[in-house]
């Protein structure tokens, strides 16, 4: 992704934890998602072109990690802004299985 060094989705700080605490605990198979953020056996953020727009399935913690983790706090920033064009196109669905209470 544009803007992210190589290492910016490691080891991110969890504020509630007072530790360093898994990026994604649920993944996804890449079946008919275009890959965004891969972790491990699957992927923690993938992109899916539906007729004329996308959905965005966002599997990362981002509670109490967008404080301590500069790239947390830039990418759930992307995520939830209304004009996604630095991040993807226009008329895009974002789908998170977290909670950002700690946003920002």
């Amino acid at each position: 992704m544009a803007g992210f060094e190589p290492f910016d989705f490691r080891f991110w700080y969890d504020e509630f934890e007072k530790m360093i605490t898994p990026l994604a605990n649920g993944k996804f198979s890449q079946d008919e998602w275009e890959p965004v953020l891969l972790a491990q056996d699957g992927l923690a953020v993938g992109m899916r072109k539906v007729n004329q727009g996308e959905i965005i399935l966002c599997q990362l913690n981002l509670h109490g990690r967008t404080r301590a983790n500069p790239p947390a706090f830039m990418f759930a920033t992307r995520l939830l802004s209304p004009s996604l064009k630095n991040l993807y196109q226009q008329n895009t669905i974002v789908v998170t299985t977290n909670q950002l209470n700690s946003f920002p």
